[in-house]
């Protein structure tokens, strides 16, 4: 939940690997097959998944302000 919740780009891609990372430690136990948890569990992981990928996209196209820019946006 942190991971969808953070505001702080740069704790994003921590806050998404420890909950990717806590989905595949419940993972280690058995959980019943077809059941709501796995539903959730599943949800959750496409759902952390995306996220990632959009921050990736995100990035890839976004270009940094340049200092005039960055002055221009600042006094407007």
């Amino acid at each position: 939940m942190s991971a969808v919740l953070e505001t702080d780009d740069a704790l994003m891609p921590t806050r998404i690997y420890e909950a990717l990372a806590a989905i595949e430690q419940r993972l280690l136990s058995p959980i019943g097959e077809g059941c709501a948890e796995q539903r959730a569990i599943e949800d959750a992981q496409q759902a952390l998944l995306t996220l990632k990928i959009e921050r990736a996209v995100l990035k890839a196209t976004s270009k940094p302000l340049t200092d005039g820019e960055a002055t221009q946006s600042a006094g407007a």
